[in-house]
């Protein structure tokens, strides 16, 4: 494995002779296709990103829950219109694809276990690991990078400041050598990072995003030296902020329907990220 503990530029194939570099961070990346497959058939039920990180002497990959559940978080109810959950998940990046089962024996989502961990407090804590083995040439999020409270000196935060989704939103991806690479969308923190988010394990980041980026890893770093940079894992990108207005609006003693063309969570333009922390958890709750 290659365990990423510094940021840099790395050559994007070591036994090619072209000049071509770039960051680790780039190959630590993963492109998720969320696929049910019968005997008969495979759909590709959703898109989304994330990225490998090791946890003791394992790879697993790191990402939203939902995208392995197929689930609403908080209603448990499946996203896709025609119903139902994905049992494979078709990987992507600067290493190639690999394919995995999400759930043991036969592979059903009804009768089988489920092979991803998730936390203690349930699937509102939407984020997950699933075990993987780790294809070669792929680059890995180290274990360190969990500790969050070990990079808080090294590259601190504040609101404001400015981070990076590094994942593949739908309809953009940067294919090189028949593999693919993930885009850097630039987002600043909209929370107070240090205190959670209404109790909720999460803070808030103002950006622009795409169906696709959920999953994605929310980065900062730092120039130390040369080319080196720290980095700072700060959490997974799960969705934007769901704003619910009231169905009705009352106006002069009349009710007035809201305008169902606004979709107030593009329009609100606010993303949530699960904090690291909680990873950690996931980690120690299932002795990973």
């Amino acid at each position: 494995m290659n365990f990423l503990e510094q940021t840099g530029l790395r050559p994007f194939e070591p036994e090619s002779d072209a000049q071509e570099f770039v960051d680790v961070l780039s190959l630590a990346a993963v492109r998720l296709r969320m696929v049910f497959e019968t005997e008969r058939e495979c759909v590709i039920l959703a898109i989304g990103s994330g990225c490998f990180v090791k946890i003791g002497e394992k790879a697993y990959l790191l990402t939203a829950l939902h995208n392995l559940t197929g689930k609403e978080p908080d209603t448990g109810k499946y996203k896709h219109s025609k119903g139902g959950g994905p049992n494979l998940v078709v990987m992507d990046g600067a290493f190639g694809t690999v394919v995995e089962k999400l759930y043991t024996g036969e592979n059903c989502q009804y009768n089988n276990s489920p092979r991803f961990y998730q936390h203690s407090e349930g699937p509102t804590v939407d984020v997950t690991l699933l075990p993987v083995e780790f294809p070669e040439r792929a680059t890995c999020y180290d274990e360190l990078l969990l500790s969050d409270n070990l990079r808080v000196n090294a590259v601190p935060t504040a609101i404001s400041g400015l981070c990076y989704i590094i994942g593949f939103p739908q309809g953009l991806a940067h294919y090189h050598r028949q593999k693919v690479l993930p885009i850097w969308k630039m987002a600043h923190i909209a929370s107070e990072p240090t205190l959670n988010f209404n109790e909720e394990p999460l803070f808030l980041v103002d950006a622009v995003t795409r169906p696709g980026l959920s999953g994605a890893p929310v980065v900062v770093h730092k120039q130390v030296k040369g080319q080196a940079r720290e980095h700072r894992l700060l959490g997974i990108y799960v969705g934007r902020f769901v704003f619910k207005p009231d169905a009705n609006v009352k106006k002069k003693g009349k009710k007035k329907k809201a305008r169902p063309e606004i979709d107030p969570a593009e329009y609100l333009g606010i993303g949530r990220v699960i904090k690291t922390y909680v990873i950690r958890q996931i980690a120690d709750e299932n002795n990973l």
